[in-house]
């Protein structure tokens, strides 16, 4: 996201959008810089949610911490719905999401739901 980030591929993030963050191969002091750059833009404030995809190959730099401890230290007291590790991006299994469909996010039962057709 960093890369398009003020051009104009990036895709506008609209209240209530949730969030789709994935990658792979990343150490954790980039993600964390990557998480700080959607706080500090106010990305965290707009959405109702976040779906933190598995990170294949996450590199920890030994501190023991996954992605999604990164993500809650980041946020601080901001309070969102998020399901982590999902399977989908660059992993196995890998499932598909369609970016800008309708979704359901249900983090309590780990669940999302496609609401609207898309096709």
């Amino acid at each position: 996201m960093q890369g398009i980030w003020g051009s104009k591929y990036m895709p506008e993030i609209k209240d209530g959008d949730i969030l789709f963050i994935e990658d792979c191969l990343k150490d954790i002091a980039t993600i964390e810089r990557s998480f700080s750059h959607l706080k500090v833009n106010g990305v965290f404030d707009k959405i109702s949610g976040i779906i933190l995809g598995k990170h294949e190959s996450f590199k920890d730099l030994n501190t023991g911490r996954k992605p999604y401890e990164v993500l809650l230290e980041v946020l601080g007291d901001k309070k969102l719905p998020f399901i982590a590790d999902f399977d989908c991006c660059h992993t196995h299994p890998m499932m598909t999401l369609l970016i800008g469909a309708i979704i359901e996010l249900d983090a309590t039962n780990r669940k999302v739901s496609i609401i609207e057709d898309w096709i």
